[in-house]
This record gives structure tokens, C-alpha cells and sequence, in this order.
């Protein structure tokens, strides 16, 4: 099942915008100043061992391309059971997508000296044996800088700027030659980016290149911005961001564009995709109604017949005769109670000796503060196998304690399975998906207090 035939089932909950914007969160999260952090990232990348081949060829490149899509195949169990994308599994597809992304433009970086560039044109799918001239001039080209790069620094000078483009010198300051060199190598690029995707994921290369469109999706001019597209992409999406940041209201700048999917929602009777949500959505950028006339046009109250004013006790009931305090009848006297002895049990009560005696207690100013008054501890400190508060360092300790069983399981291929501690139901929760991450299956076995994760072995 493919992201596009799966809309009626798999995407019930999940819109298509929703899916774009948690892998862009994914990929800026993790994104970091050393780089992005991950741990389903290509071995090379991961561990900081990558080297490139010399010269930089383009079947070197290709062949670590193609060893990066595979392993972020292998290392996602989602996609190796064809799982839906749907809300419970769009954490671990959306991390395996930025993760690909990651590793592809770590990659381009080594070879290219650039991040990744921007999808211009259509591309074309570019299989193995396809010639890539532009990608081979362009590593060329970054080659002979690093060369001149390292003279630089022995000679004690200045290192040089890399000018990728254009890619032949002798057409150096020709704005069409520049812009071209541009379109073939990002339509050389993303056509074997695409094709190693499309033929890798079977089910969901679709959802990868829909995220991929939308990312790298190339720079406009904000005058040829069309803000009704849902969701806005390229420089539309940063200027969408600023604009939250500045304090703007969300999506005040779609109605620049005219009625659209997410721009002016129309009014009633020729709403958008989404109705109409009133002004209160989009703010003043919204147009009135044409068929409301102006303020100015309306036609004016009519007045209305002030109320007669009612005199002061005119018409009103009388209020019912109440007697005066002489008037009403006397209380009869309470009976004096005769004085007693002290020491001596009352009449209405048990004596002292028949009830419990109660404890004593200090003054208040005697007891200690707050602080040092022993207290019954809270049901959320308590672990009672359900979704009580987990410390960071319990939490911690129960994760290690799957990754110490998967060595183990490692070295003994012949026993079933290891039972973990018991833990509560959020702790065993990350130990599943700890343990599938590593391609092991899990079941929770146990009752109560005792119920813990129970990891079973490959092949037993």
C-alpha cells in the first residue's frame, strides 16, 4: 500500500501536511552543530570513519548512494513489515526519513563541498549504468579546490573559495551558463536519488519522495510566492515561520494570494478545502463578503417606544402583615443546668474511661517544619506497574538492561529468550521499541507488580 492509496485507511487520522511537518521536525531536531544525531545513521557516518575515494568519481558516489538507501532499509523494522503510516508509527518513519536525508547530504557534502541542492526541473530517473557529466565535472572541480586548499595551507596562505559554478571555467560570469550547470546537476542528483528510493522501498517510496519534493523544493521571489499552497514550501515556508516568530498571527500573509486551499477561506456558500473558519483565523487580511452591504448603506435601528416608567408603589401587592417583636410569642425559658462538679462525667456523654483515649500531640510550635515531617509517600513515587513517574536514571538503567540481553542473546543463539526486570507499563513501552529497533521481538509477560518485557531470541 502505497502513501497515495493508503488516504482512506492508513491516513484516517493522519493528514499529508501532518506527515511533511513531523519529518521536518524530525530532521531539525536532531539536527545539531556536529551534525545529526541518530543512531539508525550509515555505519560510516555514524561512527565518523567515512572516507572518500580519490579521484572523487561518480561510480564511487553512486555506490555509497546506493549502500545508503539500503541500510536505512535494513535499519527500520517499519518498512521491512510494510507497516501504514498512520499516528502511532509516524515517530519511527519520520526518524528514518530525516535520517536518509542526513546521510544523503553528508554524503554530497564530501563529494560536492555543498549541501544539498535544490530540485529544479523535473528529474529523471538516472539507473546504474546512466552517465552523470555534470556530477563528474562538479567533483572535478571540488577535487582540484581541496588540492589547491592544501597547497594553500603549506604555503602559509589564504585557503581559496570553492565557486562550484560554473562547472566550465571558460564560461565564467555567464549568468545562462550558470544557471544551467545548476538544473543538470540537481536533475543528475535527484534523478538516482529517486530511482535507488523508488526501486529500495517498494510500499513507501512514494511517502520519501512526497517529503523530498516538498523540502527541497527551490528559493522564489516572494512576489511569485503562491501562499494557497498547502503546506507552503521553499522561501513561502521561511517566511511563514517569521512571521510566528514575530509575534504575526498564523497564516495572516494567505490572503495576499486570493481564495485558495489554506488562503481566503471564502465565505459561506464557496469555502475552501477546509470551510470557513471566520475572521478570527486570519485576521484583517480576510475580504468582507460581497453580498453584505457596507456599514455605511445599512439601514439604521428603528427606535423604539421608551418604556413607561413605573411610579413608586403603583400596582404592586401588598406585602403581608408581619407582627411586630412585642407581637410575637415569647420563647420559653431555658432550663438553668445545675453546675458541675469538676472532675465529675457529663450527663449526655460516655465517661472518660469508656472511649479511646486520643494521642497526645506537641504544640504546634514544638513540631518540626514541613520539610521534616514524615509523610506517606505519594501513589506517583510508588512502582506499582502502572503509569506511575519514572525517574530519568530508572528510565535509563531499564534501556540498558535491554541493550546488556541483546549481547547476550548475541553470543548464545541456542536460548530462547531473556525476562527483564518488572517494570510499569511507560518503561516497558520504551523497552519494545528499543528491542525492535535491534530487530528483536518482545512480548510482556507477568502480572500485576511482576509484569516485565520478556525479549525473544532470533530464530528461537
Amino acid at each position: 500500500m502505497t502513501f497515495a492509496d493508503s488516504a482512506q485507511s492508513a491516513f484516517s487520522a493522519l493528514s499529508h501536511d501532518q506527515f511533511l511537518y513531523a519529518c521536518r521536525q524530525a530532521l531539525t531536531a536532531r539536527t545539531t552543530k556536529t551534525g545529526f544525531d541518530s543512531h539508525l545513521r550509515h555505519e560510516p557516518f555514524l561512527y565518523e570513519t567515512f572516507k572518500t575515494t580519490s579521484p572523487l568519481s561518480v561510480g564511487a558516489f553512486r555506490k555509497t548512494l546506493s549502500e545508503i538507501v539500503a541500510h536505512a532499509y535494513a535499519s527500520s523494522p517499519q518498512f521491512r513489515r510494510l507497516e501504514e503510516i498512520n499516528l502511532e508509527t509516524i515517530s519511527f518513519f519520520s526518524l528514518a526519513i530525516a535520517t536518509l536525508v542526513a546521510d544523503i547530504e553528508s554524503l554530497f557534502l564530501n563529494y560536492a563541498g555543498n549541501p544539498l541542492p535544490r530540485i529544479l526541473g523535473i528529474p529523471v530517473a538516472k539507473k546504474e549504468g546512466d552517465k552523470l557529466p555534470a556530477l563528474g565535472q562538479l567533483f572535478a572541480a571540488y577535487e582540484a579546490h581541496l588540492q589547491a586548499k592544501r597547497e594553500a595551507e603549506r604555503d602559509g596562505l589564504e585557503a581559496p573559495e570553492f565557486v562550484p559554478f560554473p562547472l566550465d571555467a571558460a564560461n565564467k560570469g555567464d549568468d545562462a551558463a550558470i544557471e544551467s550547470d545548476r538544473v543538470a546537476v540537481s536533475q543528475e542528483f535527484w534523478g538516482s536519488v529517486f530511482y535507488l528510493v523508488r526501486k529500495t522501498f517498494v510500499t513507501h517510496h512514494r511517502a520519501i519522495v512526497d517529503f523530498l519534493n516538498w523540502q527541497f523544493q527551490p528559493d522564489l521571489p516572494a512576489a511569485k510566492i503562491d501562499w494557497r499552497v498547502r503546506p507552503p514550501v521553499g522561501e513561502a515556508f521561511q517566511q511563514f515561520l517569521r512571521s510566528l516568530q514575530n509575534g504575526g498571527r498564523a497564516g495572516a500573509q494567505f490572503g495576499a494570494g486570493g481564495r485558495g486551499d489554506r488562503g481566503d477561506r471564502g465565505f459561506r456558500g464557496d469555502r475552501g478545502d477546509r470551510g470557513d473558519r471566520g475572521p478570527r483565523s486570519f485576521g484583517s487580511d480576510r475580504p468582507q463578503r460581497s453580498d453584505r452591504p457596507e456599514k455605511s448603506d445599512r439601514p439604521e435601528k428603528l427606535d423604539r417606544p421608551e418604556k413607561p416608567q413605573r411610579h413608586e408603589n403603583e400596582d404592586r401587592p401588598e406585602k403581608p402583615h408581619r407582627p411586630e417583636r412585642e407581637d410575637r410569642p415569647e420563647r420559653a425559658p431555658q432550663q438553668a443546668r445545675a453546675p458541675r462538679e469538676e472532675g465529675a462525667p457529663r450527663e449526655d456523654r460516655a465517661p472518660r474511661g469508656d472511649r479511646a483515649p486520643r494521642e497526645a500531640r506537641p504544640p504546634r510550635e514544638e513540631r518540626g517544619p514541613r520539610e521534616e515531617r514524615e509523610s506517606r509517600p505519594r501513589k506517583n513515587d510508588r512502582n506499582d506497574g502502572g503509569d506511575s513517574a519514572t525517574s530519568p536514571a530508572a528510565l535509563e538503567e531499564a534501556l540498558a538492561e535491554v541493550e546488556r540481553s541483546i549481547r547476550i542473546l548475541q553470543k548464545n543463539s541456542k536460548r530462547p529468550g531473556l525476562r527483564l526486570k518488572p517494570q510499569n507499563s511507560f518503561v516497558r513501552r520504551q523497552q519494545h521499541m528499543v528491542a525492535e529497533e535491534h530487530g528483536y521481538a518482545t512480548e510482556s509477560v507477568g502480572e500485576g507488580k511482576e509484569r516485565a518485557v520478556f525479549l525473544k531470541n532470533k530464530g528461537g
